[in-house]
């Protein structure tokens, strides 16, 4: 309590001290700049629909049957009012204002693991000005689960400072709430133990076994929830899992490799689908996909291929099945399609059995296609590496990096130069940033990759953390070209020379 007290008298006596106090100035002032110039109104996307039925869903197992996690549904009914309707205007704001304390968390975090608020602060500032601020508006959760991701690093920062059970707590909460906001967070499940092991081995030089134990600390946290939720799920609906849209994606890219050869190898009870897919791309005048082919020519099919081709055709067939069934032989355990009052009526676990149906299908497609289907991840991986230079944000930060590397390597051999990682602390914080941020690009846009492929909305959170990464690199490589102070030289640890 009196090193708060302490700080908080620092701050006030001089605030250009207080990086902290700086980056809360920019949020705020960000937040009224949205605000005043429109960028608080909200806007209906095509997803919005799809999130507000799932909000309005009768029961928990409805819920968890629908093709949408759970998390953004959920953040929507906190703005449900007496009549039963959601309020949408205010959206936006919450939005922003949660992406604003997942920034400071993130400060928070990289400077306990640096022992420098100045590193975290030119870290974190470019948070601030993130591209993903275009999505803020959008009723739809891709901002918000940037933000979850955001704070998610921030407290895996904080945890391998000093851990406690309310870090833990909160680590493995924000974790979830990643995955349940956008299923394609599933990939820090595996990512957070990953960067905290290598931290420790890397960055704190720990023996291997050791950062192994502390990444496996780590896996529990983020692994534990999951298993969980699709325990809770294969109970209710009959399918373990995070979500029922697996299925729904693989077909938005194995649709593309459909013909009539590969129509005549496919099982026989795959084949009324896969047939009836195929005639419906035909009829939109989409060609099926061929090795001479480029796949990001295929692309835009994607979503077609999902929603108005895919998943309509699956669910007008199973419509078709379950009113020649007769009455009282729906699956229930046996993965059919629930019956309702009336021939042909599904009940909304429609998307259960679509997603099974699918599911199969494109693996049968990918097993007798894998040479489409490697040009298609390899095209979608080499899309999103491009698009690299495609943002300023990104190519600023690394042309200047690429210009003061060869100044510091010309004052290496100088006296007066700084070392480049001042203590152990410090270098600990550029090791973690530098995992986080390649790594969260690198995970992410293989996750998309495999059955996808990195289209815009996508790309912004995928580069989040990269300009964080290439600024503090400046800055760390600007102050190790500074001459050392007069007074004393460059003593160890940043906390005792006031550069923290």
């Amino acid at each position: 309590m009196p090193s708060l007290l302490l700080a908080t008298r620092q701050a006030i006596r001089r605030p250009w001290r207080s990086p902290a106090l700086w980056l809360a100035v920019q949020l705020v002032l960000s937040g009224w700049f949205l605000a005043s110039t429109g960028g608080f109104e909200y806007r209906r996307v095509p997803d919005t629909a799809s999130y507000l039925e799932t909000a309005d869903a009768e029961s928990l197992s409805t819920a968890l049957a629908d093709y949408r996690t759970i998390g953004y549904p959920a953040f929507l009914e906190l703005f449900r009012s007496a009549d039963g309707t959601i309020r949408l205007h205010r959206v936006p704001a919450v939005q922003w204002w949660l992406y604003a304390a997942a920034v400071l968390s993130f400060f928070i975090g990289l400077a306990r693991l640096s022992d420098s608020r100045w590193l975290a602060f030119v870290a974190a500032t470019p948070l601030v000005y993130s591209p993903i601020r275009l999505l803020v508006d959008r009723v739809q959760p891709d901002f918000l689960a940037a933000a979850a991701v955001v704070a998610s690093f921030g407290l895996l920062f904080s945890l391998l400072e000093r851990s406690s059970r309310l870090r833990w707590i909160a680590f493995g909460a924000v974790v979830f709430l990643s995955y349940q906001l956008r299923p394609a967070g599933l990939f820090l499940v595996g990512l957070l133990p990953l960067v905290g092991g290598l931290v420790c081995w890397l960055g704190r030089r720990l023996e291997p076994a050791h950062a192994l134990r502390a990444a496996g600390r780590i896996a529990l946290v983020t692994l534990l929830p999951l298993l969980a939720f699709g325990g809770l799920r294969w109970l209710t609906v009959g399918h373990f899992g995070l979500v029922s849209f697996g299925g729904f994606n693989a077909m938005g890219m194995a649709a593309c490799f459909l013909d009539h050869r590969l129509l005549r190898e496919l099982p026989e009870e795959q084949r009324p689908l896969a047939q009836a897919i195929l005639r419906s791309r035909l009829e939109r005048g989409y060609e099926p996909m061929t090795r001479a082919d480029d796949p990001r020519e295929y692309f835009a099919q994607y979503s077609p291929n999902i929603f108005s081709i895919s998943a309509s055709t699956a669910k007008r067939l199973l419509r078709r099945d379950a009113a020649t069934e007769p009455r009282g032989a729906g699956s229930g355990a046996g993965g059919g399609a629930r019956v309702g009052s009336r021939p042909g009526d599904l009940s909304v676990e429609w998307a259960v059995e679509v997603n099974r149906r699918l599911s199969r299908l494109a693996r049968e497609i990918v097993v007798r296609r894998p040479v489409l289907y490697l040009n298609w991840v390899r095209a979608a991986l080499l899309y999103g590496t491009e698009q690299l230079a495609r943002w300023l944000w990104i190519v600023w930060p690394a042309l200047l990096l690429l210009v003061l590397l060869p100044i510091r390597l010309l004052r290496g051999k100088s006296e007066s130069a700084r070392p480049l990682a001042i203590d152990r602390r410090r270098d600990e914080g550029i090791v973690a940033l530098t995992l986080a941020g390649v790594g969260l690009f690198s995970a992410y846009l293989l996750t998309v990759g495999l059955v996808s492929y990195p289209f815009p909305r996508y790309f912004l959170s995928m580069i989040l953390l990269l300009p964080s990464v290439l600024t503090a690199l400046c800055f760390e490589t600007v102050r190790s070209i500074l001459p050392r102070s007069g007074r004393g030289g460059d003593r160890s640890g940043a906390g005792r020379t006031g550069d923290r």
